[in-house]
Order: C-alpha cells, then sequence, then structure tokens
C-alpha cells in the first residue's frame, strides 16, 4: 500500500515537473497560506528551543505542491519584545489541492537579548538568515543538538555572545559546538574544561518586557540551573492587557554559574521565560 503511494506521488511529480519550493517563496508567492506559533518543547518545555514551533499550511493551488523547510529560516516575532526564532531542521510538507498540514518544528532563539515566546505568540516566515547562521542551524540538525547547550552555541553566532557559555555535562558536546561556533565567527577556540562549580555572591540585573493579553495575577521569579527558584521579583501582581517592562535585580545572593531562567507566570501558567548566563 505504501510502495503504491509512493509510487503514484512520483508519478505525479514527474508528469506536473515537481520541483520543492522553499517555505518563503511559497508564502511570497501565496501559493500557500501559513500560520506561525510558537508552543513548548514537550521534552524539555522550553518555548526557545527545541520542538517549539507549530506551522499550519494550506494549500491555495490546485495541483499538489512540495514545500521545503530549511536550517536557517527565520521566523519574524509577531511582538516587539518576543524572540525571532531560526528553524534547525529540515522537513519536506506534501499538500495536495485544498490540503492543509499541521508540523512541529526545531527551532531556537536568533535573539538572545528578547523575552523567549510564550504558548501561542505569533510569527511570520521571514527571510533566510545569514550564512554563518545557516551553518549552525544545519549543525544542530546533523548531531541533534536540539538542547540548551546547542542554544548557548546559537547565540555565539547569532548574538556575538561569549564562547564560555558554551557548557555542557558532555565535555565533547560542549567542546565540539565551541569549536564549531568559533570557527563560524572566527575567533580562537577555546577549550571547554570540567570543573567543580561553586557558588559566590552575585548579582542580576536587567529589565524584562513583555506583552500581557489576558487580565489575570502575575508571578515573576529566577530559577536556578537546577530548576529552584532563587528569588521571586514580585508574587500574584494583578495585571490588566497591555505591554509591561519589568525590572528585576537579583543581588548579595549565592549563584552557581550556569544559565539562569527568569519565568513569568499568570494565572499559574507560563507566559514568558528569559534565559541569563553566569
Amino acid at each position: 500500500m505504501y510502495f503504491w503511494l509512493a509510487a503514484l506521488w512520483m508519478g505525479l511529480a514527474h508528469s506536473a515537473n515537481f520541483q520543492p519550493i522553499p517555505l518563503q517563496e511559497a508564502v511570497a508567492e501565496a501559493l500557500i497560506e501559513v500560520k506561525v506559533v510558537s508552543d513548548r518543547d514537550p521534552g524539555s518545555l522550553s518555548s526557545h528551543y527545541g520542538q517549539c514551533i507549530r506551522l499550519t499550511a494550506a494549500s491555495t493551488k490546485k495541483a499538489p505542491l512540495l514545500v521545503s523547510i530549511a536550517p536557517g529560516q527565520q521566523l519574524v516575532a509577531d511582538d516587539l519584545f518576543t524572540q525571532n526564532m531560526v528553524i534547525t531542521e529540515e522537513r519536506l510538507i506534501t499538500l495536495y489541492p485544498g490540503d492543509t498540514q499541521r508540523v512541529a518544528l526545531f527551532a531556537m532563539c536568533g535573539e538572545r537579548s528578547d523575552g523567549s515566546p510564550g504558548a501561542g505568540d505569533a510569527f511570520i516566515v521571514g527571510e533566510m538568515a545569514r550564512e554563518e547562521i545557516r551553518e549552525m542551524a544545519a549543525y544542530v540538525y546533523r548531531k541533534n543538538y536540539q538542547h540548551s547547550t546547542g542554544q548557548e552555541a546559537m547565540w555565539v553566532v547569532t548574538d556575538g555572545a561569549d564562547l564560555e557559555n558554551i557548557r555542557d555535562e558532555n565535555s565533547f558536546v560542549a567542546n565540539d559546538l565551541r569549536q564549531k561556533a568559533a570557527t563560524l565567527t572566527d575567533q580562537p577556540f577555546v577549550p571547554y574544561l570540567p570543573e567543580k562549580r561553586t557558588r559566590g555572591l552575585s548579582a542580576i540585573e536587567g529589565q524584562f518586557h513583555y506583552r500581557v493579553r489576558e487580565q489575570g495575577f502575575g508571578t515573576l521569579q529566577l530559577f536556578d540551573p537546577q530548576g529552584e527558584v532563587v528569588k521571586t521579583i514580585f508574587e500574584r501582581m494583578p495585571l490588566t492587557p497591555g505591554t509591561y517592562t519589568f525590572t528585576v535585580k537579583a543581588e548579595g545572593i549565592s549563584l552557581l554559574q550556569g544559565t539562569y531562567k527568569l519565568i513569568l507566570f499568570i494565572n499559574g501558567q507560563v507566559r514568558k521565560e528569559k534565559s541569563i548566563t553566569l
């Protein structure tokens, strides 16, 4: 049965001289209508790396269509304060006349300074990223580095983040990504040498931007690399729809080196998060 369907599709493709059409081209030429929203990766629960994008594509053609999605495809956030995303996988989507397909896509944040997407945040299909970002996205895909360490490497390329932010329990993974990021950004390779992490007095300070869409009670908390709350900035604060800028200051507390998460909850649900690396 599967062989017959494959043969039928190959016959159709041959007769119509099918060629895969890049996603951004299919959208620009109105061959498809798309809806792109953020979600949370089912494994890590992150909204800025992993399988954190949901794309719905509907064909507007009267003939079958093959749409290609490539690593490095940019997704531009509808919200000014939300991170743009970069697709980190290859995918082909087959659309028949009147067909609609819904797919989950792997992606990573391409703007470290902005807040991570909340569930359901909207995006539009943008241009392909510059060459070095495309290369990193393809490398993440080939090596299956769809995790927080891969995200840190992506930020070295997209935002000029410090190469030494790339750390992992597996030193091979950390050094492999450091080497790739160093090559793509034309800087010396700095090897990752695992060491015992110790606590020390430190400070985290900055601003957190978010557009509130629903009325409710908000809680903003800082979580350490182990997922423990180390600071509550505010708790159950009444919020009405609008754009907010929260000033965050956590100083004089004992912090481990690693990646922290600043998470905004509204009515008990995660609505926004931002990563901070010490």
